[in-house]
């Protein structure tokens, strides 16, 4: 045999091994699986648990409002129509911290808040004394 030939050999038998090992080994991995999920599926369920999810089931059930209505009634008049779940501007800027670890961050900075606006008493008397702004215009056009 020639070395082209000893060398084509040689890859042929390398690729066919690595990808009937690769092919063994998801058969073996999926009977794992399967092995796993069965021993998942035949344990025996945790009497504490159930009495648990039982008892939320109920809950659910027996609410002021059954939780079948309340997906219905979120569906058709939205979240705001719901005061305990409506949506609210939040003062938690936790979520920000993280970008702390990034090159050139700048901290956060809340805005000032706008100044107040001042509020004029206005005296109820003054008004009263001066004659209206249409009749001092009339009589300085009549002149």
């Amino acid at each position: 045999m020639s070395g082209k030939t000893e060398l084509f050999i040689f890859l042929t038998a390398a690729l066919a091994t690595i990808g009937g090992l690769v092919t063994a080994q998801e058969f073996f991995l999926s009977y794992q699986d399967i092995l796993a999920n069965r021993a998942i599926d035949e344990a025996p369920a945790n009497a504490d648990l159930a009495v648990i999810r039982q008892a939320e089931a109920d809950a659910l059930q027996t609410a002021r409002m059954p939780i079948a209505d309340a997906k219905r009634a979120l569906a058709e008049r939205g979240r705001a129509a719901f005061p305990e779940i409506a949506a609210t501007p939040s003062e938690d800027y936790s979520a920000l911290s993280g970008w702390v670890h990034q090159r050139n961050f700048k901290p956060f900075v809340a805005p000032p808040a706008p100044p107040a606006v001042p509020v004029v008493p206005v005296d109820p008397t003054a008004a009263t004394d001066a004659p209206p702004p249409a009749t001092q215009a009339t009589a300085a056009g009549a002149h």
